[in-house]
């Protein structure tokens, strides 16, 4: 799960129950059990807003709540999730299960994104790329001793 430090400490703080500061194996898989309620919740309440007659997500609902979960994938990423994946049971509508398969794409996206930055937000990789890409350019390569 790619979350911010931020929301991993709240989750942290609810799991560590012998207040250590630090997490066991039991409250480590807590903190993935919470992180999929906290989906599932969220998948339930963007459904209920839509309404039965609705048979797409409305892409701004599941931006928001993407954005909530503490996701920020492109635009791209969330055309592409809501075209592959939104209705698993093929009765034409929008499904809870077709929803937390588009969270899965976009928390799969995430992951990769996340490996390709050496861990790093998007921002900080380019803003590091972009540095050595000027000195490269300008004639001043990066010695491997720095």
């Amino acid at each position: 799960y790619p979350i911010s430090p931020d929301r991993r400490r709240k989750l942290w703080i609810r799991v560590d129950r012998d207040k250590t500061n630090s997490i066991d194996e039991g409250e480590f898989l807590m903190v993935f059990r919470l992180l999929r309620e906290e989906e599932a919740q969220a998948a339930q309440i963007l459904l209920y807003k839509m309404g039965e007659d609705d048979l797409q997500i409305d892409e701004r609902e599941l931006k928001a709540m993407l954005n909530r979960l503490g996701y920020a994938p492109d635009p791209a990423i969330i055309k592409q999730a809501q075209e592959a994946i939104t209705d698993s049971d093929g009765d034409g509508k929008a499904d809870l299960l077709g929803v937390l398969e588009i969270l899965k794409f976009i928390r799969e996206h995430q992951v990769k994104k996340q490996r390709q930055n050496g861990g790093l937000s998007d921002q900080q990789a380019t803003k590091i790329r972009n540095k050595f890409e000027h000195r490269i350019k300008a004639g001043n390569p990066i010695p491997p001793a720095e």
